[in-house]
Order: structure tokens, then C-alpha cells, then sequence
């Protein structure tokens, strides 16, 4: 069996291949999934509240940052809390990741299917899960290389769909033949007299969540070309190339159709399409919605089986199982096969439980990201100053503090199953610590969290 050490390749991932995996995740056409509902929640003012997401988002963005610099390899929220304040404390927050990271390919899964069975109803639903499950494996067990190609191609793709889109708006907009007609070029979108807080809050609070995935970029320090740079860098760039793609494409939106009273708001997006370019956009919008969902599922595995592999060599998970790498490709395959095996649960979870789960994962690791940056620059490094106060204090906080707010956001089934996750995993805490008592140790001993220093010295 290979043992557990370093994730590794023949090949470190470049700086744009971070970019393009995180973006893959990402995906860059999700504006157009919620466009109908956060429309309507945010009473027609899209891009002011994308602008508002993005604000909050950065900070966590910005400490992630900080922290991917002290710790490049210390394995995304999970390291950075395990390093920071304990062991056990990094296992609880790598477990509620596991609900962002594991149940989000679910998401793509059950997304992806149900487009495909809206064109082929012949075909059952099940079959395009385990269609869908077997390529997103088979594409990951042959490596990260793979992966980031894939991710590279789709994201490319995605935006140049965007593109075509802005350049029909565009068209539109000059033409003077844009619905209802706003006329021209305006600041309407922003501001106006229907601008509240409560709603431009209420509308933010949902499009946060269009910004999942940066953080992805930090799962793969150990296969990144010089960490400690790059990965700060491509958070940065996906944070603001995303932000700058919703907002462009909500401002356009709203000029072209005015309003925020859909017929359906599910698929207000394709009304859209419809109205800028035809039927031919549209159709090309569903093909494209599919093709994403499906490479952001390869990015979504790739990033979380490597989270279990880091939890698994530092002996929080059962190690023969977690902490295993695939001889010849260097993936842990292991871990990529049983989340393809999870994934089939697509079949029979409701989208909206799924969510869920990835909601209330997220918020939950962002929110420590930030409290890590302040324990561990003032509390571990000892910094002291105005620019350490600024730099690790004043950012982080407004960070833990907009994270919070998102959090108080949640719908109560989020909240009540987001702790019974939270439950078995203090269980399952509990439980390998009872274990491994007798023999002198526990999970914190047996196991050294990879920090500065280099890997994590635990046996196979």
C-alpha cells in the first residue's frame, strides 16, 4: 500500500490551473441558476446586491489568503483550525466542510440529471445519476492534470457563453428594443426609489453562495506550484472575475428586462436568453448549464476526496482507508471511489436538503478561517502594532462578522440538519479517542498536523 505522505504529481499545478479548478467549481454560469429568485428577493437591484456579496465575501477571501501564506500546507479550514487552536477543533470544522465539499458534486449530480432526463424523459433518472457518477470518478482517478483540463476547458467555455450573452444585451440595449423600455444605458439596476436594505440584504444573503469554491484552491497547496503565492492569488482572482461576471450580467439582465416579477423565477434566466438571443441561446444555455454542473463536479471530488486523504494522514479518519495514494497516479483514489459511491445518493435526495447541507458547511468553516487569522497572528506570532491590527484584526473580524450574519440567514432546516452532522461527528470524535486511550495516545498525539514544518509523520 502506498503510504501516507505528500500529494504529489509529475507536475505542480500553475497558477491558472488553480484559478480554473476554483472557477470550475464555482461555476460562472450560476448567475443565471438563481437569477429569477435573487431578482425577486432583492426587488429587481441584482447588481447592488451582488456588490454586496462580493464585499462580504472578500474578507473571508482576504484571510484566507493570510492564512494559505503561514500555512501552505496545512489542508484549507480543516489545517488552519487543527493548527491554530486544536486538533479536535480542526476535525470539527473539517467534518462540517465535508457538508460543503461532499454534498456539492450531489448538487451537480441531481442538477445534471434532471436537465438530461427534461430532454430524454425516456431515460430514467437513475441512469443518468450512475452516468454521470462514473465519468466524474474515472476522470479523477487518473489525476489532478486531468481534472484541471477539464476544469480549464468548461470554465472557458462557460464565459465565453457569458460573452455572447453581453454582446446580444449589448445589441438590445443600442438598438432601443430591450423589454418595457428603460432606454439606453442607465444607473437604474443600482439605485431607485424600490431600494431597501431589508431586500437588498435579504437578495446579498442568497448570491453569497455564488461564490462557493474559492476556497477549494486551498485543498491543493501540496500539488501547487509555490503555495504560499499562488494560492492567495487565485482566490483573489476567482473572487473578483466571478464578481465581476454577475455583476456585469445582472446590470445587462435587468436593462434588457426590466423588473423582477417572473413568470417563473426558476426559469426567468432562459426567459432572457429567449428575449437576447432566440431560441438557439437558449438551447445553448441548457447545453452549457449541463456541461458545467458536470465539471463542477470533477472539481468537487478532486477537492474533497484530497480533504480526506489530509484527514486521513493525520489520523483523524481511519487511515488505511482515507490516507491512501494510488501508486502510479498519485490520487487517492480510494477516497474519489467512495465519494462516487455517495454521489448516487443524487437519486434520491431532494435539492433542496442538499443545499442545505452545503450551506450551512461553508458559512461554518469561513467564519473560523477568520478567527484563525486573528488567534494566529496575534495570539501564535505574537504581532503587534497598527498594521497588525488592520492586517490581522480589523479585516478578519469584519469578515467573522459578515460570515455571521450570512449564518443568522439560514432557514431553520439548514440550522437543525447542519448540527446533527455536527453531532455525529463529535461522536465519531469521541469514539477514536475512546480507542486509541488504551494504548497510551489520542488522536492529537498519535498524529502531527501539517504546518510549515512539511508532512505529517504518521504510518500507513
Amino acid at each position: 500500500m502506498q503510504s501516507s505522505g505528500e500529494l504529489r504529481g509529475t507536475r505542480k499545478l500553475s497558477l491558472l490551473q488553480l484559478v480554473f479548478l476554483g472557477m470550475a467549481w464555482t461555476m460562472p454560469l450560476i448567475v443565471f441558476a438563481n437569477y429569477g429568485i435573487a431578482s425577486e428577493a432583492a426587488h429587481g437591484y441584482l447588481p447592488t446586491a451582488y456588490a454586496i456579496a462580493l464585499l462580504a465575501m472578500s474578507f473571508t477571501a482576504y484571510s484566507y489568503g493570510r492564512m494559505a501564506k503561514q500555512l501552505p500546507h496545512a489542508g484549507s479550514a480543516y489545517g488552519y483550525a487543527a493548527k491554530t487552536f486544536r486538533p479536535e477543533a480542526g476535525f470539527m470544522v473539517g467534518w462540517a466542510l465535508l457538508l460543503d465539499y461532499l454534498f456539492n458534486p450531489i448538487v451537480c449530480c441531481i442538477l445534471f440529471s434532471l436537465y438530461l432526463e427534461a430532454l430524454f424523459p425516456a431515460v430514467p433518472f437513475f441512469l443518468w445519476v450512475a452516468a454521470f457518477v462514473a465519468l466524474v470518478c474515472v476522470i479523477n482517478y487518473f489525476g489532478i492534470q486531468l481534472s484541471a483540463a477539464v476544469s480549464k476547458y468548461s470554465v472557458i467555455i462557460q464565459l465565453a457563453i457569458i460573452g455572447i450573452f453581453c454582446a446580444g444585451s449589448f445589441y438590445h440595449i443600442l438598438a432601443g428594443v430591450n423589454a418595457d423600455g428603460v432606454g439606453g444605458f442607465t444607473m437604474q439596476p443600482f439605485f431607485g426609489d424600490e431600494l431597501t436594505l431589508p431586500s437588498l440584504l435579504a437578495g446579498a444573503s442568497l448570491l453569497c453562495f455564488s461564490f462557493l469554491g474559492f476556497d477549494t484552491v486551498s485543498i491543493m497547496s501540496e500539488e501547487a506550484d509555490k503555495p504560499q503565492r499562488n494560492i492567495p492569488r487565485a482566490m483573489l482572482i476567482i473572487i473578483v472575475v466571478c464578481g465581476v461576471v454577475d455583476i456585469t450580467v445582472t446590470y445587462l439582465g435587468q436593462l434588457v428586462l426590466p423588473g423582477y416579477s417572473y413568470e417563473d423565477p426558476d426559469t426567468a434566466s432562459l426567459a432572457l436568453a429567449l428575449l437576447v438571443g432566440g431560441g438557439l441561446l437558449k438551447a445553448v444555455f441548457v447545453g452549457s448549464m449541463i456541461g458545467a454542473m458536470f465539471t463542477g463536479a470533477v472539481s468537487s471530488v478532486a477537492s474533497v476526496s484530497r480533504l480526506l486523504y489530509i484527514m486521513g494522514r493525520d489520523g483523524v479518519l481511519p487511515r488505511r482507508i482515507f490516507g491512501y495514494l494510488h501508486p502510479k497516479h498519485q490520487t487517492p483514489v480510494r477516497n474519489v471511489l467512495l465519494v462516487g459511491a455517495i454521489c448516487l445518493l443524487a437519486a434520491v435526495l431532494p435539492l433542496g436538503t442538499t443545499i442545505s447541507f452545503v450551506n450551512f458547511g461553508a458559512l461554518l468553516a469561513f467564519g473560523c478561517v477568520n478567527l484563525c487569522v486573528i488567534k494566529y497572528e496575534f495570539v501564535n506570532l505574537r504581532r503587534s502594532g497598527w498594521q497588525a491590527w488592520l492586517a490581522s484584526g480589523l479585516l478578519p473580524g469584519a469578515g467573522f462578522i459578515a460570515i455571521g450574519w450570512l449564518f443568522s440567514n439560514l432557514n431553520g432546516r439548514a440550522v437543525f440538519l447542519g448540527l446533527g452532522w455536527l453531532a455525529i461527528g463529535a461522536i465519531m470524535m469521541g469514539l477514536q479517542k475512546y480507542r486509541e486511550a488504551p494504548k497510551g495516545g489520542t488522536v492529537a498525539n498519535n498524529s502531527t498536523i501539517r504546518g510549515e514544518g512539511g508532512a505529517s509523520k504518521v504510518g500507513a
